[in-house]
């Protein structure tokens, strides 16, 4: 959950929003296409140091992703 929750933080300081799956669509021109793989490209990076270091809860902007479902039974 907190790497989920990391990359939807990421991606959404860059301009992307949405859930840990990255859905395109046809709407989606070059443009958007080329913003969403850098997002990507650097969100990635960022994660992969946050791993090696052990921070990566420490580095959520935002609280953790809840499952959406599991939310609803509690």
């Amino acid at each position: 959950r907190y790497v989920r929750t990391r990359y939807i933080q990421e991606m959404a300081q860059r301009g992307c929003h949405g859930y840990a799956s990255c859905y395109l669509n046809a709407a989606q021109g070059e443009a958007e296409l080329a913003q969403t793989c850098q997002a990507a490209r650097e969100t990635f990076s960022i994660i992969r140091d946050a791993l090696d270091a052990n921070s990566v809860l420490q580095t959520l902007e935002c609280p953790v992703q809840q499952d959406a479902f599991r939310r609803l039974v509690r």
